[in-house]
């Protein structure tokens, strides 16, 4: 027996005695001091009552028994008035109360029998509803449905408990929807690592049968080999972006953290995109000052910047220019904004440029160069220095800015 049982019997039994201590001295004083009326009280009250409790103990000890909520009231209500018809009978009996009185007393027992078990019946009515109903929604929720209502709208423990239901079943459903889209992410990132694998390598394989064949002249076989490198070097850069956003998705990147000038960093970054862009008559617009101080990794937000002005200057047509600009940001710390004049970004994959592998809706932004790892690899760049980076509104071209803390 656990200490909680032992505890329960005890306050039971303290409560039985203070009870009929009570009631026999109540009946002792108020009937003339009247020790036999008190003794028929005692007699009559007593072991009923202390049958009544050994009854609910044994029933609280083991429920097994009682198999629905209907049979507990219905046990309650015998428990409770059990003894209170017993004993009245029985008093009535042994202190020679008149037939008539009798009658009369037995008619209000049945009368209070009659009006408790229906009570009992009506109340256990709106409990065994609700239960049913939590029962049913959760059977319900079991099965795989997750849009189900539980109407149970009481203020009591059930109605708590179909809201606690209620809450569980959404979190499931969310749960679900995020398990599914990791599904969706995996298989969309399993088919382009296939895609983008594929290509060169059937590549390569094409240009060493063609040599190893002896199907071209010394000539060609130079210009294959020099393809052959390009391919290879395409494979380099997706593994090793892969590599990289793998190390910093698990946390397993070691920042090199120091104090740096993000407008020297930026022109860096420029300077070594400037002959590409002068090329084609492609303006590339500086930050006016070198003093956007901020802790950084130098190398990891150089490659930010690289992959933001990469792609400006690739989708920025001849005669164009791209805007670097650096400005203090509402919350502290900076904020840069890449902008070019090109074609823009399609509204619709405004939401998506940033997974691995998204290079756009339409047929032309997915044959694009690139291993479309530049943006999701400077979303973690940037977030891993405490900031954010996003697609902001623009009326021609594209803007991307991220924003950095000074303290990062």
């Amino acid at each position: 027996m656990s200490s909680a049982e032992r505890r329960s019997i005890a306050g039971s039994t303290a409560l039985f005695l203070a009870a009929l201590t009570v009631s026999v001295a109540l009946i002792y004083t108020q009937l003339g001091h009247s020790w036999v009326a008190a003794y028929w009280i005692a007699i009559c009250v007593g072991p009923t009552s202390l049958l009544a409790l050994i009854v609910a103990h044994l029933v609280h000890h083991d429920p097994r028994g009682i198999r629905s909520l209907s049979q507990r009231f219905w046990l309650v209500t015998l428990l409770a008035l059990g003894p209170v018809l017993f004993a009245g009978a029985a008093a009535a009996k042994q202190m020679f109360i008149t037939p008539e009185d009798a009658t009369v007393g037995a008619g209000v027992l049945v009368m209070a029998l009659a009006v408790g078990a229906r009570v009992s019946y009506l109340l256990s009515s709106d409990v065994r509803r609700d239960v049913a109903e939590l029962r049913a929604g959760l059977a319900r929720v079991a099965a795989g449905e997750r849009d189900v209502v539980f109407r149970v709208d009481g203020r009591d423990e059930l109605g708590g408990l179909a809201a606690q239901a209620r809450e569980t079943v959404a979190m499931l459903a969310e749960e679900e929807r995020l398990r599914d889209e990791a599904e969706r992410m995996r298989r969309q990132t399993i088919a382009s690592i296939s895609h983008d694998l594929r290509t060169p390598i059937t590549s390569l394989r094409l240009l060493a049968e063609a040599i190893e064949d002896d199907l071209v002249d010394p000539e060609t076989v130079k210009r294959y080999a020099t393809s052959m490198r390009t391919n290879v070097e395409v494979l380099g850069a997706l593994i090793d972006d892969l590599f990289e956003l793998a190390r910093i998705e698990a946390g397993a990147l070691t920042w090199s953290m120091e104090q740096i000038e993000l407008g020297q960093i930026a022109a860096e970054v420029i300077g070594t995109l400037e002959p590409e862009a002068s090329q084609r008559g492609i303006r590339i617009q500086a930050p006016t000052d070198d003093a956007y101080e901020l802790l950084g990794d130098p190398a990891r937000l150089r490659r930010v910047l690289l992959n933001l002005l990469q792609n400006a200057v690739r989708h920025t047509p001849a005669d164009g220019s791209v805007t670097v600009r650096i400005e203090p940001a509402a919350s502290g710390g900076w904020e840069v904004e890449v902008a070019d004049d090109g074609e823009g970004i399609d509204p619709a994959d405004a939401d998506r440029i940033f997974d691995p592998f998204y290079r756009g809706g339409s047929e032309a932004a997915r044959t694009r160069p690139g291993t479309g790892l530049g943006l999701a690899i400077a979303r973690a760049v940037v977030e891993a220095h405490g900031g954010r980076i996003w697609l902001a509104p623009s009326e021609r071209g594209s803007r991307f800015r991220f924003s950095l803390a000074a303290g990062a």
